[in-house]
């Protein structure tokens, strides 16, 4: 029994020194290996929108939105016409104008609408406005106030619905019209003529813009254009007036209401005359004229005369039926 103790005694002695000496050659012993942190994936984060450059855009887009507004009239304002009025339908569409207007120093006077805003009150001795045709009707602008429309030109066209919205007022009104470039052809569509590219650019055949339609012929810069016969609109002007192109489509031919005024080579009809109403549609462009080429100014000055004259004598005749006109 004491053997017994003995042999217990000393088997727990040399235990514990064995994990003792256990301990000071081999270390302590190594905790269980601990579990490693659980990471979340994180999904990458989008580049952030540079705040200084969504602030210019939202100015660029505010000082364009304000300039429209300056340069255009709407149609709550047409009612409220006064006074004798010329009026521009501008029939180009907005993005060319919108970049336009970014890039000039001076839009109130640079800007295409603006300057032939200025010089056509200068030439009619009349208040000018100008009305963009995405905000206006026909019908708008039948008004005894307005005594003439000029309809300008595009480098880009507007949806077939909105140049239809003023097919009835090209037929059908009493104010004297002038289509100008794109305002010609829509004058033509409003009667039904075909509208066409001019040809196409012979091979080693410069392009005097090859950024608008390439590869076509275009009639481009101050040009010579042939009268075929007399007419009040070239009353002072050579057979051969030198007058501004800028375009690649054409009129084929005139609409049956309207006699050929003038040509070039490339473009046939450059400008015709409806027979029964004071409307005219001419290919070039009359107001961009300068003092080394004044020939369109000539025609501008022969179309006001014409239309204010024959809007004195329609007022005559409409006072005679008893109709109260606006005087001038």
């Amino acid at each position: 029994m004491i053997g017994r103790l003995i042999i217990q005694r000393i088997g727990a002695g040399l235990v514990f020194w064995g994990m003792v000496v256990g301990g000071m050659w081999g270390g302590a012993a190594a905790p269980p290996p601990a579990e490693k942190p659980t990471v979340e994936k994180k999904t990458p984060e989008k580049p952030p929108v540079e705040k200084s450059a969504s602030k210019k855009t939202l100015r660029e887009k505010a000082a364009v939105e304000e300039l429209w507004r300056k340069i255009y009239t709407r149609p709550e304002q047409l009612a409220k016409l006064t006074k004798p009025t010329v009026c521009i339908l501008d029939i180009q569409h907005p993005d060319p104008i919108q970049e336009q207007l970014k890039t000039l120093g001076n839009p109130m006077e640079q800007f295409s609408a603006c300057t032939f805003r200025s010089r056509a009150a200068e030439i009619s001795g009349l208040d000018a406005i100008v009305v963009h045709a995405t905000e206006v009707r026909g019908e708008d602008l039948d008004r005894p106030q307005i005594k003439a429309i000029l309809i300008g030109g595009r480098s880009k066209s507007l949806p077939r619905v909105v140049d239809e919205r003023f097919y009835r007022l090209i037929r059908e009104t009493k104010i004297p019209i002038l289509g100008i470039c794109g305002g010609c052809q829509l004058i033509g569509r409003a009667y039904g003529a075909k509208v066409e590219r001019l040809r196409k650019l012979r091979p080693g055949e410069a392009d005097p813009n090859p950024g608008y339609h390439p590869g076509w012929f275009k009639e481009w810069g101050f040009t010579s254009v042939h009268v075929l016969r007399p007419d009040p609109l070239f009353a002072g002007l050579p057979d051969k007036p030198i007058l501004r192109e800028f375009h690649a489509f054409q009129m084929a031919a005139p609409p049956k209401e309207f006699d050929l005024l003038a040509t070039t080579e490339e473009c046939r009809v450059q400008a015709i005359k409806h027979r029964d109403r004071l409307v005219y549609a001419v290919q070039f462009h009359p107001e961009r004229y300068d003092q080394q080429h004044p020939h369109g100014r000539v025609v501008l000055e022969n179309f006001f005369r014409l239309a204010l004259g024959q809007s004195s004598a329609n007022e005559g005749a409409e006072r005679e039926k008893g109709r109260d006109l606006p005087k001038k």
